[in-house]
C-alpha cells in the first residue's frame, strides 16, 4: 500500500526570529525524511500499513507421545507406538519452528524496506 503523508509546504520566513527558523527548518527536514519525501527513503519511518505479514494460527497444539516404555532384559525402551507417535510430535514441531522462521524473515525484510 503506498504512503499517504502530505507534503509539508515552505516555512515562512517572514517575522519569524533566525533561531526558531533554523529549528522549524531542521523539524521539516527531519519530517520529510521520515516520512521518506526527503534522501533516498532508507531512513523512512516503518508504519503499520508497512507491515503485512500475519501470524497463521496456532497450530502446535500438544504432543502425542505419552513417553510409554516396555521392559527388554531389565531395560526400559520407548515403545514402538510412541516412538512413532514422538518421531511425528518433533517433524511437527520442526514444521512450525520453520514456518515462524520464514514468517520472522518476512517481517525482517519489510521492516528493513527491502
Amino acid at each position: 500500500m503506498p504512503r499517504k503523508f502530505v507534503g509539508i509546504p515552505t516555512l515562512p520566513t517572514e517575522g519569524i526570529p533566525p533561531g526558531q527558523a533554523v529549528m522549524l527548518n531542521a523539524v521539516k527536514q527531519n519530517l520529510e525524511m521520515l516520512i521518506g519525501v526527503r534522501g533516498s527513503g532508507s531512513d523512512a519511518a516503518v508504519v503499520r500499513s508497512d507491515i503485512t505479514v500475519r501470524m497463521p494460527a496456532k497450530v502446535l497444539k500438544t504432543t502425542t507421545a505419552q513417553g510409554a516404555a516396555i521392559s527388554i532384559s531389565g531395560a526400559q525402551v520407548a515403545a514402538a507406538a510412541d516412538y512413532a507417535k514422538l518421531i511425528s510430535d518433533v517433524q511437527g514441531v520442526i514444521a512450525v519452528v520453520n514456518q515462524n522462521h520464514d514468517i520472522l524473515d518476512a517481517l525482517i525484510r519489510q521492516l528493513k524496506g527491502t
